[in-house]
């Protein structure tokens, strides 16, 4: 207040003359473009209303040049004209057109052909085009043409008004019939039609027709050229540019207001005409728009602006019209642009005259506005350090420059503190930050600051700092619980909405827990914390002692309150952060327990590679030897290896249960062994039976010798069977050849096998079976001899849908989705699963990976679907799914594949497999690491760390924990 006293400041009103030369400028400018904007609004309106008038009059102008020879065509079609037998009969009957042609200028001819190859027609000869085409026309009025197509010729009269004859020759007929043969085969009796645009016989003229095919086929014609209609639509284009064109919606040529681009003596006589016949490329441009936006107002063509507009201007008879309007703006905008000129150059003519004026006067009242500005640029580059001299005569530049002191000060504060806010994770930190911060900026004596329980019943202290207040006090004071209801109207205002509350420590039920302090002084100023749904989550107390607490509140609230608001979101947002990492890993527990649910062999798989993955990839960070000593895990490196570590199986909820838990070849739903058991039943009772028929009575010594003999093969056949069922042991070739040799037996069959079928089995069924079934089932009686063990087309299962290509995964896919062949699965080599089961059990981990991918991962956890999906490779690139070499594997992912393996090698739950002891685990395992399967520094890390032994330890069996001796595998 010092500088304001000893510097005498002035209002700004006696320095405004200053801002003349800014007011001239945004007044010329503003008139300008008010001017040109509105120019520009009234013309293109007007242009607008032009081409609605212009639409409208060319729909006028088609109405009246085709509604009279629709009418006639239709009343000579249906009249008697069917019934002339000679071409002088027909002659009598197109005379009555005479009057028609007369009346009606735009009608050029009337035509008649017939079934029978005959066509008639009269040519008014109005037009100079057609008398050009005759000879001794001079007083002709009419030319009648009569052909035939048997004979070839044409017979041309030159007939004068009153439709005598006054001269006769005879040509060649040429294609006079062809067109009406067309509109013959195209239309019904007693229907009227417009026909395509087509070259007018012999004129080279571009016409069309109304044609009505009458009784006995007999087809009527009325010929129209279109050159008069291309005539008025040149009237309504004023710019030498426009451009008029009526066309069809297949983008054939009615009329255009600039025919000499088209060259009409080059069309053929069955050539159609179409808008690129024109050969102009800003109408092709135009027409192009309109179909690809649906509608055509401003548009540009090679640097240039045009204006154009298509209507639909009727729809005749089938054939509808649409009728393109475009001129250049800058045609149009002519004078808005010399206006414009004209307004530009008197604005610099003022300009010009007060720039001398008022030089003087800016440069002395620009300096401090200019110092001013050089702190603001300051302030706008975080720059608080800086300082600026300088004074001002002018009363507001002199306060502006003291506030923008003060914002300096006040901004630096709240960025410095918003920076400590956002780098720091912990919430009791966060707390103290903005608490002790907040009361040296405020000039407070103590702050609170209150949060709501997990419960959303209390709501308790989180932060307690009072100025020379003792440990007990505060910590007396953090003990407090206030319940959200009935207890604190204080606190109940502020959970209901009001932006603040001023309380006396008397007033406040926990007021005793405050020693020290003047209760009928010293208060509070109570604000509320609200998240980003504007819900509050806690409160913000202020404590002030004997001072005037509303002019607290008038100065700082809006700082306190814009402050608090970024605390809120972020206490909401790092609130938020744990619970949805807490949501997230109780999923991703889910889905793992699921998996291990899913299955009872594979049960806890799920969780127990994960806790040895971590295990194994904390020693590789934690390590300082050579091949480790690179390798570090940020917090987000270690959150991805987690995700991916429990969910690294997850594709296998794609797996079918019967294929993962498969203990036996014949197993699918169920084992099928029990159907091969049943039929050797069959097969013992059939030898019975055919004891008993051979001798009608009781078995001799010597018939039942041969039938305990005949079941005990077929007991060992059957045992034999199930043994091979089991998969224990590979199979030997003696092995598949006594099966083979088994599977040759029959037995008879004497039920359906169609009947109790799913849709699914039916299809699958072979047609053979099924045609022999039906056979004998219209008998009454089936008996189908079939094999003991067979291979049958209805157990090869194809694909339901064709399987997606990835070219990044090795994985062969089989012919079939499965087979179920019984001696195709019982001649597997080795285990239970057959080649297309494997495919099944492997593609786990394509689907893991894809599925992964499909996550929208945070940044820095996009290698979660690597990790995850590659502890089934090998550092030799002989592994699955994508064959990764060791230099293309993360380190975790290689980690992973030890945990995997050694959990699937100890675990006791599997029930194809006996679980290895440690010693043996660990030298399988060794062998892998020797062959390049897995990554030897880290299976010596494994070993030294003593983490095999920990894990065993606490996953293993006691009877499975041997002893170990990894000096072995070290050196």
């Amino acid at each position: 207040m010092e500088e304001k006293s000893k510097k005498r400041v002035l209002p700004l009103h006696i320095h405004i003359s200053t801002l003349f030369v800014l007011t001239v400028l945004i007044i010329c400018s503003t008139l300008i473009y008010l001017t040109h904007s509105s120019l520009n609004r009234v013309l293109m309106s007007a242009n607008t209303q032009l081409f609605a008038q212009i639409a409208s009059e060319t729909k006028n102008t088609l109405n009246r040049h085709y509604a009279p020879a629709f009418a006639s065509v239709s009343s000579f079609a249906n009249s008697y004209i069917h019934m002339a037998d000679t071409q002088q009969e027909e002659k009598v009957v197109l005379s009555q057109a005479a009057f028609l042609l007369k009346e009606y200028a735009h009608i050029t001819s009337f035509s008649v052909s017939y079934p029978d190859g005959r066509v008639s027609m009269l040519v008014t000869l109005n037009d100079p085009a057609i008398r050009d085409m005759f000879k001794e026309v001079e007083h002709g009025s009419y030319v009648f043409l009569a052909g035939d197509v048997k004979s070839g010729e044409l017979r041309i009269d030159i007939l004068d008004r009153l439709l005598n004859v006054i001269s006769t020759s005879n040509t060649e007929l040429g294609d006079y019939q062809g067109l009406a043969e067309v509109w013959r085969s195209h239309s019904l009796v007693g229907e009227t039609h417009i026909s395509q645009p087509y070259l007018y016989p012999r004129l080279n003229k571009i016409g069309i027709a109304f044609y009505s095919k009458g009784q006995d086929e007999i087809v009527v014609a009325a010929h129209i050229l279109l050159s008069s209609l291309s005539e008025s639509l040149s009237e309504t284009s004023t710019q030498a540019s426009g451009i008029r064109v009526l066309f069809s919606p297949d983008k054939q040529l009615y009329a255009y207001n600039n025919l000499s681009d088209l060259d009409e003596s080059e069309l053929k006589n069955d050539q159609k005409i179409w808008l690129r016949d024109l050969n102009n490329p800003v109408i092709d441009h135009a027409v192009a728009q309109r179909d690809r936006d649906g509608t055509l107002n401003e548009f540009e063509y090679d640097g240039e602006q045009w204006f154009g507009q298509v209507e639909v201007i009727g729809d005749y008879h089938g054939t509808q019209l649409y009728l393109l309007m475009a001129d250049k703006s800058q045609e149009m905008l002519k004078d808005a642009y010399d206006i414009r000129s004209t307004t530009i150059f008197a604005s610099i003519i003022i300009l010009l005259i007060s720039v001398p004026i008022i030089y003087q006067l800016s440069q002395r009242l620009a300096k401090p506005i200019v110092l001013e500005t050089l702190r603001a640029r300051s302030i706008e580059r975080f720059d608080f350090t800086t300082s600026y001299q300088g004074n001002s005569s002018i009363k507001e530049i002199f306060e502006l420059k003291l506030s923008l002191k003060g914002m300096q000060r006040t901004i630096n504060r709240y960025i410095n503190l918003t920076n400590k806010i956002a780098h720091e994770p912990n919430l009791d930190e966060l707390l103290k930050l903005v608490a002790l911060d907040t009361v040296e900026a405020v000039e407070a004596d103590g702050v609170v600051i209150l949060l709501l329980d997990d419960e959303q019943a209390h709501i308790e202290p989180r932060y307690v700092w009072f100025n020379q207040a003792n440990p007990d006090d505060l910590e007396s004071v953090r003990q407090i619980k206030v319940p959200i209801t009935g207890t604190s109207p204080v606190i109940e205002k502020l959970l209901a909405g009001e932006r603040y509350q001023i309380a006396l420590i008397k007033d406040l039920h926990y007021g005793r827990n405050l020693v020290g302090m003047d209760a009928d002084k010293d208060g509070f100023v109570f604000l509320p914390l609200r998240d980003r749904n504007r819900d509050v989550i806690g409160v913000f107390g202020l404590l002030y002692r004997n001072i005037d607490r509303d002019y607290i509140v008038e100065r700082y609230i809006e700082y306190i309150n814009s402050l608090l608001d970024y605390v809120a979101v972020s206490i909401d947002a790092r609130t938020m952060l744990k619970a949805q990492k807490d949501l997230l890993e109780a999923v991703i527990r889910v889905i793992a327990n699921a998996l291990d649910t899913k299955s009872p062999y594979t049960g806890n798989h799920c969780q127990r590679v994960p806790v040895l993955t971590e295990w194994l990839s904390y020693a590789a960070h934690e390590s300082q030897t050579a091949p480790f000593a690179h390798f570090s895990l940020s917090e987000t490196d270690k959150e991805a290896l987690h995700i991916a570590a429990w969910l690294h199986d997850c594709g296998k909820v794609t797996t079918p249960e019967h294929v993962v838990d498969k203990a036996t070849k014949l197993e699918t739903i169920y084992n099928r062994i029990h159907e091969i058991r049943t039929r050797f039943e069959v097969v013992k009772r059939d030898k019975h039976l055919q004891c008993y028929r051979a001798c009608y009575g009781d078995l001799d010594q010597s018939q039942q010798q041969q039938l305990k003999q005949e079941w005990k093969q077929l007991d060992e056949d059957f045992a034999f069977v199930a043994s091979l069922n089991e998969g224990s042991e590979s199979l030997s070739e003696s092995a598949q050849q006594r099966l083979l040799e088994i599977a040759q037996q029959t037995w008879k069959r004497t039920i359906d096998n169609s009947l109790g079928l799913s849709w699914e089995e039916r299809e699958r069924l072979s047609e053979t079976q099924a045609s022999v079934d039906s056979e004998n089932q219209k008998a009454q009686e089936i008996e189908v001899t079939e094999g003991l063990l067979e291979d049958k087309p209805e157990q090869r299962i194809d694909w339901t849908q064709p399987r997606p290509t990835d070219e990044r995964f090795n994985l062969p896919t089989p012919e079939l989705q499965n087979n179920l062949g019984e001696l195709y699965n019982l001649l597997v080599q080795r285990g239970t699963l057959n080649d297309e089961e494997r495919f099944v059990i492997n593609d786990h981990i394509v689907q893991t990976i894809l599925m992964l991918e499909a996550l929208p991962f945070p940044k820095g956890m996009n290698q979660i679907p690597q990790i995850a999906g590659g502890h089934h490779e090998k550092l030799d690139g002989q592994g699955y799914p994508q064959g990764l070499t060791k230099q293309q594997m993360p380190l975790t992912a290689r980690v992973m594949a030890i945990a995997d393996i050694f959990e699937a090698l100890t675990s006791a739950d599997r029930p194809y497999k006996k679980a290895k002891t440690l010693s043996e685990a660990l030298s399988i395992m060794h062998n892998m690491a020797n062959d390049s399967h897995i990554d030897a520094d880290l299976f010596h890390l494994f070993l030294s760390s003593g983490l095999y032994l920990k894990y065993a330890e606490q996953f293993l069996n006691p009877e499975q924990i041997d002893e170990v001796d990894i000096s072995l595998y070290l050196s």
